[in-house]
């Protein structure tokens, strides 16, 4: 696994795109500015130190939930589910139990088409209202996955170069319909600088 360089926010070996400026090399004289070099001028040092700083990526999540509210209601004898985050998830059924393990399926078919069209997963609610439908954990640390790579701008291939493996691999890893090793979610996670927590709630 490449270590992450947290100089430059970039895989070891990898460069920011820097444009020329002033006739030179911006990533050249990011590269004697990151080394200490002192024979550069001021001017090409700042115009270096500001292209670095835009290198760097943002990550705007702290933490993530993979967890959205339901609402049930009991009619003519069935209890009736909706998930508002993903209005396709809905479902109806004689029991509780049987109700929420047929929303936690529609669940994963839901997000299964929500990476398939590169779309950002739904936002969980801030203050959760009902019951929350969770996928199962190993779909969970691939939807993490997923989002995680969409906030940093990370491809495939970037994160399949930077875990020294193929490109199949991490679209395996990313498959919710694929039984992947947890361990190696958390690896392909820890790559990315982030890491998997499991919260256990009473049912």
């Amino acid at each position: 696994m490449n270590r992450i360089d947290r100089r430059n926010g970039l895989a070891a070996g990898e460069q920011a795109d820097l444009p020329h400026e002033n006739g030179r090399d911006s990533a050249t004289n990011f590269r004697q500015f990151a080394h200490g070099e002192e024979h550069i001028s001021h001017t090409d040092r700042d115009a270096a130190r500001a292209q670095w700083a835009r290198s760097i990526p943002s990550f705007p999540r702290a933490t993530m939930r993979i967890a959205y509210s339901t609402q049930t209601q009991l009619q003519d004898g069935l209890f009736h589910g909706t998930c508002q985050a993903f209005p396709t998830v809905s479902a109806a059924a004689r029991t509780r139990p049987r109700l929420r393990a047929t929303m936690r399926e529609g669940l994963v078919d839901a997000v299964a088409t929500c990476m398939k069209e590169h779309k950002d997963l739904p936002p969980p609610d801030r203050a959760p209202l009902g019951e929350l439908l969770a996928p199962p954990v190993l779909v969970a640390a691939k939807l993490a996955l997923y989002q995680t790579m969409r906030d940093q701008n990370v491809s495939n291939v970037a994160l399949a170069k930077r875990m020294r493996t193929v490109e199949g691999t991490v679209r395996r890893l990313l498959d919710p319909h694929h039984r992947s090793q947890i361990g190696n979610l958390e690896a392909a996670l820890a790559t990315l600088g982030t890491r998997l927590l499991v919260e256990l709630r009473r049912a």
